[in-house]
């Protein structure tokens, strides 16, 4: 099941360009 981590690595990724404030 490396996809589900692959994806949440990414949705991680996107919410810290999105909010770099957010840690």
């Amino acid at each position: 099941m490396k996809h589900w981590m692959l994806i949440l690595v990414t949705c991680i990724w996107i919410i810290k360009r999105s909010r770099p404030n957010v840690i």
